[in-house]
């Protein structure tokens, strides 16, 4: 079996969360694995003009993938990172590379809250409740 690994190639594109504006100058980091584990940067790059980076190179599949080996990792775990100003992160992992494939991945990354500049979840309302402290807030106390 053939154990050698073959380049393949990475192509991130970003949006923002409307699906049609491109984000230039998105930074796209590629680890090795997850951080907390030890995975280090193998690859970064910044989307241009139309949100889109050029092709990465990264280690693709074992080209012999379907077929069992004896204590080797045929799979590469990259984890896909994505930033920009005024976004929240996103992040990819188990994406598929194959030897000599551009393989072209689509990120729309969420805008942060306009709300006093807050990094929130996104939800800008509060719900006001009427009811006593412990109940369901917006519902109305009622005994029967």
């Amino acid at each position: 079996m053939n154990n050698s690994f073959a380049n393949g190639y990475l192509q991130v594109t970003v949006f923002g969360g409307d699906g049609i504006s491109p984000i230039k100058g998105a930074l796209v980091t590629v680890f090795s694995g997850p951080r907390e584990d030890g995975g280090a940067v193998i690859a970064t790059d910044y989307t241009d003009n139309s949100g889109t980076t050029a092709p990465i190179p990264l280690e693709a599949y074992n080209i012999d993938y379907n077929t069992p080996s004896e204590g080797e990792k045929d799979v590469i775990r990259d984890i896909v990172e994505v930033s920009a100003p005024g976004y929240y992160n996103s992040v990819r992992q188990n994406i598929p590379i194959f030897p000599g494939i551009v393989t072209r991945e689509y990120i729309y990354m969420l805008p942060l809250s306009e709300k006093s500049g807050q990094d929130t979840t996104g939800i800008d309302t509060s719900i006001v409740g009427s009811g006593s402290e412990g109940s369901f807030p917006g519902g109305i106390d009622r005994e029967f």
